[in-house]
């Protein structure tokens, strides 16, 4: 009975039945909720089955993701995923550590995907793309899809946080670096390729000392050297990642990084070159 109404759902999804009623193009009206179903974390190199399909590994699971969702919706950013992309979403947000339980209670009626504002603007990475779930109370949250299937451990989280904290002061960086270098056209040039670079599609790289080695030297020097110690906090309203949970110590690494952080603009091929050089792989080809 349950799958007959599942089936009959999405034929009226395609079919047109929810599409249009705000005004909006494509499947823009809320569907039915959804819960998760048919998804098992089998154990440690045993797999993973996600509504009902098994994935032999974490990266593939992620592949899938990538070509169902990440893929094909990118190109129309804040359109609404189909009832059976949603559902597949929804499969995978449940292997999260808490099964995202907050910020799926009570059934998940619509999803979609934009570009990661945040990390974009911070000049950290291109091609960011975060998913964004609406309750069916309304309420609208961002997930990490890949931290569901892959959970970070806990010095991966610390060292989120701690870069979550110096965020604003790479922002602050690049914006006064274009503002007082940038030529006629607003751009700078790439110091590893030499080739112009705009503010929008620019990354902000950490010259030696680089970024994990400032968070892990301060993590020696206030913790020694025992992440486990170091506590994070959520960021609250429904978004996505951490912070550095006590007040003082958020305080004294953001002075730290101010006081010794060597930043740099690079534009993203440039800094991909840097970085495979600097690990001893191969870089602008001579």
């Amino acid at each position: 009975m349950a799958s007959d109404v599942w089936q009959e759902l999405i034929e009226a999804s395609r079919s047109g039945f929810f599409s249009k009623s705000s005004g909006q193009s494509g499947p823009a009206a809320d569907l039915p909720p959804m819960f998760p179903e048919g998804t098992v974390r089998h154990g440690p190199r045993k797999g993973i089955t996600c509504g009902g399909e098994f994935f032999k590994s974490q990266d593939a699971l992620k592949q899938r993701v990538r070509e169902r969702i990440v893929g094909p919706y990118k190109s129309r950013a804040g359109r609404r995923f189909d009832a059976s992309d949603l559902q597949f979403v929804v499969n995978v947000l449940s292997l999260a550590a808490d099964g995202y339980a907050d910020k799926m209670s009570g059934g998940v009626v619509a999803g979609w995907i934009e570009p990661n504002e945040r990390y974009n603007k911070s000049g950290f990475g291109e091609n960011n793309w975060t998913i964004h779930i609406k309750r069916a109370d309304g309420l609208v949250s961002d997930v990490s899809w890949t931290q569901a299937i892959s959970p970070m451990s806990h010095r991966a989280e610390v060292l989120r946080a701690m870069r979550f904290d110096i965020e604003h002061q790479v922002i602050e960086f690049k914006d006064r670096e274009f503002l007082m270098k940038g030529d006629q056209e607003g751009c700078l040039v790439c110091p590893v390729l030499l080739v112009p670079v705009d503010k929008e599609t620019c990354e902000v790289h950490h010259e030696p000392p680089t970024f994990n080695e400032l968070a892990t030297g301060f993590i020696a020097d206030h913790f020694g050297g025992n992440f486990d110690l170091v506590l994070v906090a959520d960021l609250g309203n429904l978004q996505t990642g951490t912070r550095l949970a006590d007040d003082d110590v958020r305080k004294s690494w953001q002075e730290f990084h101010q006081a010794t952080a060597r930043l740099v603009i690079m534009s993203a091929e440039g800094h991909k070159i840097h970085e495979r050089s600097a690990r001893g792989g191969s870089g602008v080809n001579q």
